[in-house]
């Protein structure tokens, strides 16, 4: 975490020193969250309004090509200023660190990337963000396919990185969100039922 720029060491005192918590993830991989249960709450939680499953489906009548992305660790890619990262500190056996990304674990951080990336994308036509999943659609192959470039050159331009594994692109047929977006319209996913 450190070579990769997450976190760096912590020399000088600081008002607030967290523990970690390992959390395991649906595929087995593990998650380093901060355990921020006490500066949770002393945190003014920011206020934005998250779009619901409805504002995002609204848009997608017509849509016959879609594609889901989704960013690879999501908040480590949002940067913290010097005070929020000192907030974030945190001991270890070895020694004290504080995170210079956006650590899971932080009550408001879920508001604050929805922000950034929404607003990243408030220009961009047929493409929406709920959290870390990305939607583009678009009526025909070509509209899906301008939005998509699009997407992909406003994230190299913002220097967020998007899964190759996660993402499914120009697809006919998937899930998002729980539900089974094609042209016939939105059906819940019937695995979820």
């Amino acid at each position: 975490m450190v070579k990769a720029g997450v976190i760096e060491k912590v020399t000088e005192p600081t008002d607030w020193v967290s523990l970690l918590a390992i959390v395991q993830k649906k595929n087995g991989a593990l998650r380093v969250c901060l355990d921020a249960q006490n500066l949770n709450r002393a945190i003014k939680r920011p206020q934005y309004n998250l779009p619901t499953f409805e504002d995002i489906t609204s848009k997608l009548a017509g849509a016959k090509y879609f594609s889901l992305l989704d960013a690879v660790s999501a908040f480590w890619q949002i940067s913290l200023d010097e005070e929020s990262s000192r907030l974030c500190t945190f001991s270890s056996p070895f020694r004290r660190f504080k995170f210079l990304r956006m650590p899971y674990g932080i009550k408001c951080a879920p508001e604050r990337f929805q922000r950034v990336v929404a607003e990243m994308l408030e220009d961009i036509q047929n493409a929406d963000n709920f959290f870390d999943d990305l939607i583009v659609w678009g009526k025909t192959l070509e509209e899906h396919n301008e939005a998509l470039e699009k997407v992909f050159k406003r994230y190299i331009e913002f220097n967020l990185k998007l899964s190759k594994e996660k993402s499914k692109i120009c697809q006919t047929r998937d899930t998002f969100l729980g539900h089974t977006l094609s042209s016939d319209g939105i059906a819940v996913d019937k695995s979820k039922l």
